[in-house]
């Protein structure tokens, strides 16, 4: 993952804490082998793993989810899919004059 915080890594160190991958593992619910493709960065967290993390470590889903949500979209922003070009608009590019009231009044 990219973009962790210390708080971020302190959480997965308690979960590491346990002793060993497969105790870890087994807090969680999941395979060993699912635990080490996250902490590898080989594997996202899914909602499940955001569910089974955000129980444990006592943060929720959301928080992790959003963690992967701020991932994807970085990496994203960082390409542009094969064959996608930019539309041109007419005008596009220049500021248009009217407010937004006159075009709801004239709706």
């Amino acid at each position: 993952m990219n973009h962790l915080e210390i708080k971020h890594l302190r959480m997965l160190c308690a979960i590491a804490d346990t002793g060993n991958m497969t105790r870890a593992a087994v807090t969680l619910c999941i395979s060993q082998s699912a635990l080490d493709a996250f902490l590898s960065e080989r594997a996202g967290i899914t909602l499940d793993l955001a569910q089974r993390l955000g129980y444990a470590l006592g943060q929720g889903p959301r928080y992790w989810l959003a963690l992967q949500m701020q991932y994807d979209l970085w990496q994203a922003e960082r390409s542009v899919p094969d064959g996608v070009r930019r539309v041109a608009w007419p005008g596009h590019g220049r500021r248009r004059s009217r407010s937004l009231s006159s075009l709801t009044a004239a709706a």
